[in-house]
């Protein structure tokens, strides 16, 4: 199959060669999307947002390259901008939001906190085992990103990433 002659087709409003090209090319972008986002769901929406772009501004989109480097491109900007547009909210509200774990229960009843951190509990045993080992190291045992570097034997950028990657997960599911 000749992806770039897919596009000239696609240009012309050919909705076969449109199909075509998406089966082809959707799960590898899938995958590819999830190596940044590690959500299943958001990477497939994400793909399809590239598709629906690829189609909606066919006639206008010119491509010095391949097409499918162009669209394994737009794919990895899209989920770096998702990943942004994000990043102030999962680093401020996620980091606010945990504080609760060592919080008296000013704001909260025991009840509540109760619910809440059984809650969180559940989502975080299903993380990954090594982002389950780095969360809980850090924000129940209250290690610094060194501590838990050491303790796990990995680096401390591994640290940063996987706690990232854990704030996204645990916030996408609460």
């Amino acid at each position: 199959m000749d992806i770039n002659l897919l596009l000239n087709r696609i240009k012309q409003g050919d909705k076969g060669s449109f199909k075509q090209l998406f089966y082809h090319l959707y799960p590898d972008l899938v995958a590819y999307a999830k190596g940044y986002l590690y959500d299943k769901n958001k990477s497939e929406d994400i793909v399809q947002d590239v598709f629906l772009y690829l189609w909606e501004h066919a006639k206008e989109i010119e491509i010095d390259s391949s097409l499918k480097s162009y669209l394994f491109t737009m794919t990895r900007n899209k989920s770096l901008n998702y990943l942004r547009s994000i990043k102030m909210h999962v680093d401020v509200e996620a980091l606010d939001s945990m504080a609760w774990f060592s919080a008296k229960g000013d704001d909260l009843t025991r009840q509540d906190h109760k619910k809440e951190f059984n809650r969180v509990m559940k989502i975080v045993q299903n993380f990954p085992t090594g982002m389950r080992q780095v969360f809980t190291l850090k924000y129940f045992d209250n290690l610094t990103y060194l501590e838990v570097a050491e303790a796990l034997d990995i680096s401390v950028n591994t640290v940063k990433t996987q706690l990232k990657r854990a704030k996204i997960k645990l916030l996408s599911e609460l």
